[in-house]
């Protein structure tokens, strides 16, 4: 019987270890067995196979942008050209500067940036072992005399090291990587919109401007022909009637000209809020949209390659090697967790001998620790990672799909004004020898005054189309090279 004990004793150890090393390798298995995270996009193949899952095909394919586009020679890529190289206007140029310094938006996104690289040093650090200075004095009963004693120990320690056998730590430092590239994408699209804010809101100011110069200047015809109706209402020539709907004119047109005025100080007030600063005085005074070469477009490829240098493209990038890196973690956190803690120095019953004679002395030891019974935490960890995985695929997938929109549409807008531009030029020549002519009939007594507001206000609103054009033409130079991935640098 007590043979028997004895050999159902020794089996005991063994059947624990059985179990352990059963339930280890159970976890290997299924971890295993878990979906693997899609391949990152760092090589070419890996990005085609990624745009050819958005369903994005080459940019020429698009209905409507081979028309809208003519065949040109590559350049280097847009997003690696400076600002600078793309505004061309001075005015501008100063307003960017000073937008780029100020902007708070923009301040906030390169903060950012700054805490991801200290979380990434701070995960970094943690590959690493953490030395510290010790010291610990402990009073305790002696076993062997029973009486009170004193311990006195000084030296170094490594508390809680962890020995990243399964990658753990290593995921943890992947994460962090990728969160400081995500900052850093997330700074360049702060700026590549601020820019592109800048520009488009200081072409609507001076479109703005010139407009109300226009409507002040038809206000200002219309004073002297006020003047005249009221001299003649006194004299009796003309009724009432008619001076009111010569005032009426004169108001309408004032009207006209306070809104436009309205708006350009609205136009100003946007462009403050966007540069975070006082606005510079010269530009103030500026009051004409400047020509077509204020913004230098650079010829491109229209390459679909090109979608991965914007920067939502490259923020999804990152949020998808940041979830497969968080992927690998939670697999690791179901093995095992070894530690290592180790303390060296000198130890005494006094403080005279520790500092003078003190005995050497040093533990070293290592833990090991694993999750057997989680209520399923670890499983639904890594199915949490999978689902945040499979997101971010779709993330990226939709960046590449709302990348090709964008400049398809830029470009569908292009050929739009391309093919209006001769049809506006045409317009305002045919309107201007029409208001010449006009002027120096009604200066002759042979044009009525009705007659004339009809030519006045065509000859407004072929101004006013053209104003439009030439403005709109601005913007969607800069709203394609922001959608090729510009205004970064």
């Amino acid at each position: 019987m007590t043979a028997r004990k004895n050999h159902e004793g020794a089996r005991a150890p063994s059947a624990l270890r059985s179990l352990a090393l059963g339930l280890l390798a159970s976890q290997a298995l299924w971890l295993a067995g878990c979906a693997s995270a899609p391949s990152a996009v760092s090589s070419d193949a890996d990005r085609q196979a990624a745009l050819k899952r958005a369903s994005v095909g080459p940019l020429l394919d698009v209905p409507g942008v081979a028309a809208a586009t003519p065949q040109q020679p590559a350049s280097a890529a847009v997003a690696g050209l400076p600002w600078q190289d793309v505004i061309q206007d001075e005015g501008l140029r100063q307003l960017v500067s000073l937008s780029l310094a100020y902007n708070r938006d923009l301040v906030q996104a390169q903060s950012n940036v700054t805490r991801a690289q200290a979380l990434l040093t701070v995960s970094q650090a943690d590959r690493w072992p953490t030395l510290s200075a010790l010291f610990a004095a402990n009073r305790a009963p002696n076993t062997a005399t029973g009486q009170q004693a004193t311990s006195l120990q000084l030296g170094v320690a490594v508390s809680a090291w962890e020995l990243d056998l399964f990658g753990r730590v290593r995921d943890q430092v992947d994460v962090s990587r990728s969160q400081v590239r995500l900052s850093r994408a997330q700074e360049d699209a702060t700026r590549a919109s601020l820019v592109a804010a800048v520009a488009a809101g200081y072409f609507s100011y001076l479109a703005d401007a010139e407009q109300c110069q226009l409507l002040e200047r038809v206000a200002q015809g219309r004073l002297p022909a006020l003047e005249t109706a009221r001299l003649r209402e006194r004299q009796g020539l003309i009724s009432k009637v008619d001076l009111g709907m010569v005032e009426s004119q004169w108001s309408a047109a004032r009207t006209q000209a306070l809104q436009a005025r309205r708006q350009v100080e609205q136009d100003l007030n946007a462009l403050r809020m966007l540069v975070g600063e006082q606005l510079p005085q010269a530009l103030l005074a500026a009051n004409r949209l400047p020509g077509q070469d204020a913004v230098k477009v650079p010829m491109a490829s229209l390459d679909s390659q090109q979608l991965w240098q914007r920067p939502d493209v490259r923020q999804a990038v990152a949020q998808l090697d940041g979830a497969q890196a968080g992927l690998g973690q939670a697999k690791a956190a179901a093995l095992p967790r070894f530690t290592l803690s180790a303390q060296a120095g000198g130890v005494s019953g006094t403080l005279q001998d520790l500092l003078q004679r003190p005995h050497l002395a040093w533990t070293l030891g290592v833990q090991a620790l694993m999750p057997l019974f989680d209520q399923g935490r670890a499983r639904a960890q890594v199915d949490a990672q999978q689902a945040s995985v499979q997101a971010a695929v779709a993330q990226l997938d939709k960046s590449l799909q709302l990348g090709l929109r964008e400049v398809a549409d830029v470009l569908a807008v292009q050929h739009a004004l391309e093919q209006v531009e001769p049809l506006v030029s045409q317009q305002v020549l045919a309107e201007d020898a029409r208001y010449d002519l006009a002027q120096r009939k009604l200066a002759q007594g042979l044009l009525s005054e009705p007659d004339w507001r009809d030519v006045e206000r065509s000859w407004l609103n072929a101004r006013q189309t053209q104003l439009q054009w030439r403005a709109a033409r601005l913007q969607q130079q800069v709203s394609l090279v922001k959608a090729l991935g510009g205004f970064q640098r």
